[in-house]
């Protein structure tokens, strides 16, 4: 579920045992043109709610549009969402699929490095983590610098530090589940065995 700044609070509902189809309040559902179908879908939104998108294993990033009260399927997305959107106040950063940096128009501006099984942006500045469970004995949450420009032969995110972990999260569900203070300064790391409490320095 995401909240929009009109007050409105966008649910992706199952309907079938097979896809997952938008349900909007009836008098704006009818003005949608297309289908939108989703198979486990999820929503984010930005923190001041100008900004909300669904995601989808297949493939496709749907906007919901506060102002208007209209739905708009980003075409072109070459990968799958299937996983916790992630973004920033403003929407002007978003984590999909837990690698991807999108803008508020869903370009990719850059990934961070695979491997990692969960993610998240911090709300007031440009600063995305994940968790690696590869870095590490426990795994590690890593931080990279969004602001910064993406280089290298995967067009990656400068990476800031890894703080190692004391304790493991576990390794499922996937994704493991990272919230934030709104200060950034402390990551929450949850996993099928423990909540894990990450200070970052």
């Amino acid at each position: 579920m995401a909240v929009a700044n009109n007050g409105r609070a966008i649910i992706p509902t199952a309907t079938s045992s097979i896809n997952t189809y938008w349900e909007l309040l009836p008098e704006i559902k009818d003005a949608v043109t297309g289908v939108f179908q989703f198979s486990e879908g999820v929503a984010g939104a930005s923190a001041d709610g100008s900004i909300v998108v669904i995601g989808n294993q297949n493939g496709n990033l749907t906007q919901y549009n506060p102002t208007t009260d209209r739905l708009q399927q980003w075409q072109g997305i070459p990968f799958t969402v299937s996983r916790k959107l992630s973004l920033n106040r403003t929407g002007s950063r978003m984590l999909a699929d837990i690698t991807r940096v999108l803008d508020a128009n869903g370009f990719l501006l850059g990934n961070l490095p695979a491997g990692a099984t969960g993610g998240a942006i911090a709300r007031e500045n440009l600063l995305a983590f994940t968790y690696d469970p590869s870095v590490g004995a426990n795994g590690s949450v890593r931080v990279f610098d969004l602001d910064a420009t993406p280089s290298g032969p995967n067009n990656e995110f400068p990476e800031l530090q890894a703080i190692a972990l004391t304790h493991s999260p576990g390794s499922n569900p996937n994704p493991v589940l990272i919230a934030l203070t709104p200060d950034a300064k402390t990551a929450f790391v949850a996993g099928n065995e423990q909540l894990v409490v990450v200070p970052i320095p």
